[in-house]
């Protein structure tokens, strides 16, 4: 992941990133891709605006989704749940993505173990959104990745680099 942010330029769309890593982890790891990459990074706290330019760190485990607030989207955590299967956080934040942006959505899949973000992935692309995944190649952990191509979630697996170009294309089709 790092690889593709310190690739992107200071200008990219919103962007939110969901790592299997606790608050302080996040946060630390925050502050060193500030000094490496060009987009703001911070770790997400409830009510967190989505703006350009700007990339939210979701701490892991911790089940998030997107909710409209005027003309923004924002980041909400629910609480009230019992911490979130590792198995379902991806999933609820693309399938929240798919419903709140539709075809403005973008959303890439990468490395990771079991499936989770996988069926996410399929809403935002069934919802007329862009999508696409790390080629596996390059993934330390290729199951996540494998199974979104199966379901069709995406059709062309992209490296790290290519993938923070297609980040910043304008998107007129599916990828």
């Amino acid at each position: 992941l790092e690889p593709l942010l310190m690739a992107l330029p200071r200008q990219v769309p919103p962007l939110v990133v969901l790592q299997p890593l606790d608050v302080g982890l996040s946060l630390a790891w925050a502050r060193r891709l500030n000094r490496r990459c060009a987009p703001m990074v911070a770790v997400a706290g409830p009510g967190a605006v989505l703006a350009p330019g700007r990339v939210l760190l979701v701490p892991g485990g911790v089940p998030a989704l997107l909710e409209p607030r005027g003309l923004n989207l924002t980041l909400e955590f629910d609480h009230e749940a019992e911490r979130a299967s590792e198995d379902t956080v991806a999933d609820g934040l693309l399938t929240s993505l798919a419903a709140q942006a539709g075809t403005h959505a973008l959303a890439v899949l990468m490395t990771g173990a079991g499936t989770d973000g996988a069926r996410g992935l399929l809403a935002v692309r069934e919802a007329g959104g862009h999508t696409a995944v790390q080629d596996d190649r390059s993934c330390s952990v290729p199951s996540r990745v494998r199974e979104a191509l199966r379901l069709g979630a995406a059709s062309q697996p992209l490296t790290p680099s290519l993938l923070a170009a297609w980040l910043v294309a304008p998107h007129t089709t599916r990828v």
